[in-house]
């Protein structure tokens, strides 16, 4: 039986796209188990659940009557690769349970669906793919647990968010610098190499981008990962 190790972009197709294109890759790998690494599943972690709980306490703001307000605000504080993930999700989440965006009444009801999807989103990241248990970069923000009583979701979501956020302590544990500079480091040279050699247009832009990024942490050393680079 083939083995399938997934990448972030194929799991967040399997996860967040339309229901034609999860449809397609499903019967891609029908009956095949399927792989993430600590890492990825880190990566999906901090680009769409953090967002998820960030959009929960923007909604959950005193200030903010209803579900529309929440969308409003955070449409105007927000960057776009953000913006894309959240705006797609909570139409589609709140309007399937019948929602009104514009009722205050509803935006307890609304705190309580988006807990629930968060809760389950998580549970699905850890039981429905299989855990390659290889780690080379030893991946602490991985291993940081999501406790959520439902009673009491604020709670469990604040402290998840703040452990999951504290770079400084996860970066300690980690071996990100030694898996790119000491052991891949021969690779990413080349890759950034490859990338000095191509033309610049919409077909190259991502993987020269990409090649960017780690050209500057080939220069800057472990450093680079304190500066965010």
């Amino acid at each position: 039986m083939n083995q399938h190790f997934l990448d972030t972009s194929v799991l967040r197709s399997l996860l967040l796209s339309t229901q034609a294109y999860k449809q397609y890759f499903e019967s891609q790998f029908t009956d095949q188990p399927l792989y993430i690494s600590n890492y990825v599943q880190m990566e999906m972690k901090r680009s769409y659940l953090i967002n998820l709980i960030s959009f929960y306490f923007v909604l959950r703001l005193e200030t903010i009557n209803n579900i529309g307000d929440a969308i409003a605000l955070w449409s105007n504080r927000f960057k776009t690769s953000e913006l894309k993930a959240i705006l797609q999700l909570i139409p589609q989440l709140f309007s399937t349970h019948q929602l009104n965006f514009s009722s205050p009444q509803d935006k307890e009801t609304a705190l309580s669906v988006l807990a629930i999807y968060i809760k389950r989103f998580e549970l699905i990241l850890r039981k429905k793919f299989n855990n390659t248990n290889i780690d080379s970069t030893a991946c602490a923000r991985a291993l940081v647990p999501l406790t959520l009583d439902l009673k009491n979701a604020a709670e469990g979501l604040k402290q998840f968010a703040d452990e999951f956020g504290d770079v400084e302590t996860c970066r300690s544990k980690c071996q990100i610098d030694q898996f790119l500079l000491v052991q891949y480091r021969d690779e990413i040279e080349q890759l950034v190499e490859q990338a000095d050699q191509l033309p610049k247009n919409s077909n190259t832009r991502g993987f020269i981008n990409i090649a960017k990024n780690l050209k500057e942490i080939l220069t800057q050393g472990a450093a680079a990962y304190n500066s965010g680079v």
